[in-house]
This record gives structure tokens, C-alpha cells and sequence, in this order.
């Protein structure tokens, strides 16, 4: 499998026959979201997440604020190498 923990639905799984698959992909998604809890909704008014972005929460400020950029975003840099090395297979620095 591909996936570094292994995929909850993946290569890894047993087939089942093809005239069971349609029923078993149902019983699939009764088991893991039930009807009450799959409501559509925007990611902001999801109540997990607004209260991670409140006020005195972990990511107080919103999801541009500081503490979501110093935590959540990522920066990219040159790497400065006159010449790749040889050795390496691709010879690419990241």
C-alpha cells in the first residue's frame, strides 16, 4: 500500500464480488458518516473549527492571523549548489 498508515479503502482491502460492491460501499459510508452528522455547511461554521480559530483559542486571529501563519503555512528558499553531486540518482536540490 501507498499510503504510509495504509488507506481506509485502498489496495490493501479484499474485493468484494462484483454484484456486492454497490451494497458494501453503502454500508461503507453508514458506518463512517451517519446522516446526522453529514450536513453541509462552509468550513467556518463548522464548530471544531471555530472554536480552534476564537478568541484564547490555539489559532486565535483567524485563519490568516499570526499564530495560523507561523504554524500552518510554509516558506521556500533557494538552495545555492554550484554542482550537483554526481552520486545523487535525480541530482536535484530541494
Amino acid at each position: 500500500m501507498a499510503c504510509p498508515s495504509g488507506c481506509a479503502n485502498g489496495g490493501g482491502q479484499p474485493r468484494p464480488p462484483p454484484l456486492a460492491a454497490t451494497e458494501r460501499a453503502g454500508e461503507v459510508e453508514a458506518a463512517l458518516v451517519s446522516p446526522a452528522q453529514a450536513v453541509l455547511r462552509g468550513p467556518m461554521q463548522n464548530p471544531a473549527l471555530t472554536a480552534l480559530y476564537a478568541e484564547g483559542g490555539f489559532l486565535a486571529g483567524g485563519p490568516g492571523g499570526q499564530r495560523a501563519r507561523e504554524l500552518l503555512h510554509t516558506g521556500f528558499h533557494a538552495v545555492a549548489d554550484e554542482e550537483p553531486d554526481a552520486a545523487m540518482a535525480m541530482g536535484i536540490q530541494w
